[in-house]
């Protein structure tokens, strides 16, 4: 299931990559710094600071240069640090999870000038390629799941419509640990500042 569902975005974002619309597409390499945390795995928690970087494309949909799709594909270095008490202090542990996301954002400026602020919003999935994770206890078994699903909106601007600055708050939708003590719903939340780049050719 994890394959096809690889295959078919592999095939929507090479199409969406390729379709002229009314300007020549673009494309770019996105970087950024996050912050991320996973909800009610532990009772104490720590926010993860990690990085992100990838490819954009950006696709012109009208003919004012107002309104874009900018599909991605971005490694993201996320999770965060759990912890338990131990002799009165607290001993934090990696819940570290590296995923591919794969976002299709709705961009929108607020001008067709070069310069100017936009907005952007759309769902995005992603795929889990390894983890680091830290137990305290071997009775613990609960697992992070291999996939995820959920929603970004973010601000940002753009400097001649070649350097894009942002920031992006991601949730996901989908319960991402199997197993926990707490039986809880445990959905990922992460802010983002990114910087996108606009290739020239």
């Amino acid at each position: 299931m994890k394959r096809k569902i690889t295959f078919l975005l592999a095939i929507v974002f090479c199409i969406l990559l390729t379709e002229n619309g009314y300007a020549q597409v673009e494309y770019g390499v996105r970087v950024g710094a996050i912050r991320s945390n996973i909800y009610d795995v532990h009772v104490n928690s720590k926010p993860r600071y990690g990085y992100q970087f990838g490819a954009v494309g950006l696709i012109q949909l009208e003919e004012s240069g107002i309104l874009y799709l900018q599909p991605e594909i971005v490694f993201s270095a996320q999770g965060e640090l759990g912890g338990y008490r131990e002799d009165g202090s607290l001993v934090e542990q990696k819940q570290f999870l590296n995923f591919v996301n794969i976002p299709i954002f709705l961009k929108v400026f607020f001008s067709s000038a070069p310069n100017g602020f936009f907005a952007e919003a759309g769902p995005f999935i992603g795929f889990k390629i390894a983890d680091n994770i830290e137990r305290y206890a071997e009775n613990l078994n609960y697992e992070y799941k291999s996939m995820d699903i959920g929603g970004a909106l973010g601000i940002g601007y753009s400097f001649n419509r070649q350097f894009d600055l942002s920031f992006r708050y991601s949730r996901g939708f989908m319960d991402l640990v199997e197993n926990d003590n707490r039986n809880s719903t445990n959905v990922t939340s992460i802010f983002t500042l990114g910087l996108v780049y606009v290739l020239d050719f």
